[in-house]
């Protein structure tokens, strides 16, 4: 859909998978990633391909919340305990080959400069050094259950983030700085945010997409005003991602989870 809610239209449905998640935008705003399951089967969630006009749809592999390098030519992945391989965070070439183990950790992020990917080892967000593949702790608070999702800022100064601090009753949204050890945690909000949280950065840096109450809202990075609903959504909405030219938000829908 537009940012404004407007021209909402269904890109794929993975025949015989009910659950599609995590799309993300490549970078030249040609292709789509994203992950399927069938209910709550983690282990056998698989990535797919596919171009944005609907044609082109190809199984990429058994992993899940994966993202683009800059140039488009590689896949950053997580693969979850019970699969064939170790579990940790995994690269690959898009046509297939030269897939090495990273680290083991879930949910990577590439930044735009493509020398560091961000990740979270359950506890708490990390870097890794794509050339040396030495890691570096962000903050020092411990959290009660790891942060699912985050995005980094496209200047790759800044990481947005949702998670739950350790005796919280709350997830709550955190921006924090890449250059600067964190270590305290303060919330650009705090009113209830729904799992997973995912976090996407707008192209200009200026906005946040994040869903609470199963809607997709936008938040202004700076200040304090309240996350705004875009129009439109008549179904939950989650996962959302920004197009790289700012006009476009994709994600996926599907019924609210019970409680």
């Amino acid at each position: 859909m537009k940012v404004d809610g407007s021209e909402v239209r269904k890109v794929v449905q993975v025949e015989g998978y009910d659950f599609h998640a995590a799309p993300r935008w490549s970078h030249n705003g040609q292709r789509l990633a994203f992950d399927v399951r069938n209910g709550t089967d983690y282990s056998d969630k698989k990535i797919y391909l596919i171009n944005l006009d609907g044609t082109g749809l190809r199984e990429f592999g058994q992993e899940a919340n994966c993202d683009w390098s800059p140039d488009d030519k590689q896949i950053v992945c997580s693969v979850y305990a019970g699969h064939r391989e170790r579990e940790g965070v995994y690269v690959q070439n898009v046509d297939g080959g030269g897939r090495e183990f990273l680290v083991y950790g879930s949910s990577p992020r590439w930044n735009s400069d493509g020398n560091k990917i961000a990740f979270t080892d359950w506890r708490t967000v990390k870097l890794f050094d794509v050339a040396s593949g030495e890691q570096e702790t962000l903050f020092d608070v411990q959290l009660d259950a790891r942060p699912f999702q985050f995005d980094w800022s496209r200047d790759g100064r800044r990481i947005g983030f949702i998670a739950r601090q350790q005796g919280a009753a709350t997830r709550e949204l955190y921006i924090i700085d890449t250059n600067e050890f964190v270590h305290e945690l303060k919330p650009r909000w705090s009113t209830p945010l729904d799992f997973p949280g995912f976090v996407s950065w707008s192209p200009d840096g200026k906005q946040l997409a994040i869903t609470p109450e199963h809607y997709i809202h936008i938040i202004d990075v700076e200040g304090t005003t309240e996350p705004k609903r875009v129009p439109g959504q008549t179904v939950p909405s989650y996962e959302p991602h920004w197009s790289p030219d700012g006009k476009w938000i994709v994600f996926a829908r599907r019924p609210i989870p019970r409680s």
